[in-house]
């Protein structure tokens, strides 16, 4: 879109164009290449702003993806092995049907250390947001 714009506003080649483009986006700043009308000024304010507020959201969508993906499972996970790594004489349940959960709450109500395996993601996911250590796995298998 720059190429083309300035191709159109200031009558030079394709190179020309796009060497004031790509200046004019990275905010470089070196000398047009050709004389600049008010026309030619506007569009490029207007090329600034697009470049900027473009490159500013793709850089917002791609910490945000990190943050919500794969980098703050790794996080939490790893959060999650280091309190393991530190139980001595706990106890590991398997699994999370209806009497999973019955055990569940009474390790918690005796204040036992205590680790839950469980093949559901989600499971997993609401154990740790209550705080309860628990790996995603499958304990028949291990």
């Amino acid at each position: 879109m720059g190429t083309i714009g300035y191709q159109i506003f200031l009558e030079v080649s394709l190179l020309d164009a796009f060497y004031m483009t790509i200046i004019t986006i990275s905010t470089v700043g070196y000398t047009e290449v050709a004389k600049m009308d008010a026309e030619a000024k506007l569009f490029s304010v207007f090329l600034i702003i697009i470049s900027l507020g473009s490159v500013g959201y793709l850089f917002t969508r791609i910490v945000s993806s990190l943050m919500e993906g794969d980098v703050r499972e790794a996080i939490r996970r790893r959060i999650m092995e280091k309190k393991i790594e530190g139980f001595k004489d706990h106890y590991i349940l398997c699994g999370t049907g209806e009497t999973g959960w019955n055990a569940m709450k009474r390790f918690q109500k005796s204040n036992v250390d205590l680790v839950i395996i469980d093949q559901d993601e989600d499971i997993i996911r609401e154990l740790t947001d209550m705080g309860i250590p628990a790996l995603r796995g499958d304990a028949t298998k291990v």
